[in-house]
């Protein structure tokens, strides 16, 4: 259902995670099976007593990435993506990701561009947002309102900077 809770993708492949939710932990074979079947590189599943869902993943830019631990990624997770990251001389940071009304830090967060940023503040943890402005960040802070609650309106995706697919009538 969300493909993008199976996976993190980087440059030279993918790092697959290891939910944390029971029902759905079988969805990752699924997402190994199509990236071996495309011939795309698995370098890494997350393992042990890691738990990582991929929508806590977020590239920042092209060196580094963010990872929000706190619902369904956990520290052991995190130190493992790092590892990967750090292989590919990419940075990567820890941020809370504590949300009681999303599952994933994604679920807060969009960037949109290279200083573009969507995020549900009334939500998201301060220590998120300082982030995002010690960064210069253009911040559009998104409230929490039916549009966003009931017809998922931040649930988009970015395909191109500034272009979003989103949810019809939002």
């Amino acid at each position: 259902m969300y493909c993008r809770d199976l996976l993190f993708m980087t440059p030279l492949g993918a790092i697959i995670s290891n939910m944390a939710n029971n029902s759905r932990k079988d969805e990752i074979l699924y997402a190994q099976r199509t990236l071996k079947e495309n011939n795309i590189p698995i370098l890494r599943t997350i393992e042990g007593k890691g738990r990582f869902e991929g929508a806590d993943a977020l590239w920042v830019n092209e060196n580094l990435v963010v990872v929000g631990v706190g619902n369904r990624t956990n520290n052991e997770a995190y130190l493992q993506i790092k590892n990967v990251l750090q292989k590919l001389n990419v940075d990567c940071i820890m941020l809370p990701s504590y949300q009681t009304k999303t599952q994933h830090l994604l679920g807060t967060v969009q960037f949109v561009d290279k200083d573009l940023v969507l995020v549900r503040h009334e939500i998201t943890d301060k220590a998120v947002i300082n982030f995002l402005e010690e960064n210069k960040y253009n911040i559009v802070y998104i409230p929490e309102n039916p549009e966003v609650t009931e017809n998922q309106a931040m649930n988009i995706v970015t395909v191109a900077p500034r272009k979003i697919i989103m949810t019809a009538d939002c």
